[in-house]
């Protein structure tokens, strides 16, 4: 079934409506102007969003239905490409300047489970879709690389502006790891007023064509401290190392 491009209205006569077609593009922002009594409200709250909301309230159960208002049906020979439709008031007891239509109509709560849920999430760094990879798919991903790429895994310590490393844990510098990586230091990256990313590095590594037999577990164990989790970071052959 092809994709329908507008609402198409035949024969509005709810209220002041006098038999009435009109066509209405979708996926657009439309607005209806006219005098006073001219029939928007007529044509957008009784007829478009009326029809569009009894359609919907049809399509659930009958235990579902009991707990909702059914709205009458509009006097309309016929509408077509109605999309189930959500209605603000004009006149609105909230103030809040942040107030946007999800929030207003209360359905934010609910696209944000639905994207979560349904959607698929996108690195705004790589653009790449984010997904769970087994220990395996790691590897495979690091042996795709260039050979001669040089890679360190990482593991942060401090995810957060606010959460603080515990007293008496000790650093990389005390756990035999390297403070600094690529010029910068590991236990200061700032990156914002008041953000602080700290990480030690775990292993480092080089992509070569005999190095898939050394799986992650071969990488050097070492005292992590609290809370870290170990994370990926490598650079392209010929790229100068960074001294520890």
């Amino acid at each position: 079934m092809a994709e329908q491009k507008f609402i198409e209205v035949r024969g509005a006569r709810e209220h002041n409506l006098k038999n009435i077609d009109v066509r209405i593009p979708r996926d657009e922002l439309v607005v209806i102007t006219g005098l006073s009594g001219s029939g928007k409200s007529s044509l957008a709250f009784d007829t478009i969003y009326a029809e569009g909301q009894r359609r919907y309230v049809e399509s659930l159960s009958a235990y579902a239905r009991q707990f909702l208002d059914m709205m009458e049906k509009p006097d309309v020979d016929h509408i077509t490409g109605l999309s189930p439709a959500i209605s603000i008031e004009q006149k609105t007891t909230s103030k809040n300047p942040r107030s946007t239509v999800g929030t207003v109509t209360e359905i934010y709560d609910y696209l944000r489970l639905l994207f979560a849920r349904a959607g698929t999430p996108y690195s705004p760094a790589t653009g790449l879709p984010i997904e769970a990879q087994q220990v395996q798919d790691m590897v495979d991903r690091v042996m795709a690389l260039p050979e001669g790429t040089r890679g360190y895994l990482l593991a942060p310590m401090v995810r957060d502006r606010t959460e603080g490393i515990p007293q008496g844990t000790p650093g990389p510098p005390q756990a035999g790891l390297p403070a600094r990586q690529g010029g910068r230091d590991l236990l200061r990256d700032r990156r914002g007023p008041g953000a602080r990313q700290e990480a030690a590095p775990r292993h480092r590594h080089r992509r070569g064509p005999d190095r898939r037999s050394r799986g992650p577990g071969d990488a050097p164990r070492r005292q992590l401290p609290h809370r870290a989790r170990p994370r990926r970071r490598h650079r392209r052959a010929g790229d100068r190392a960074a001294g520890g």
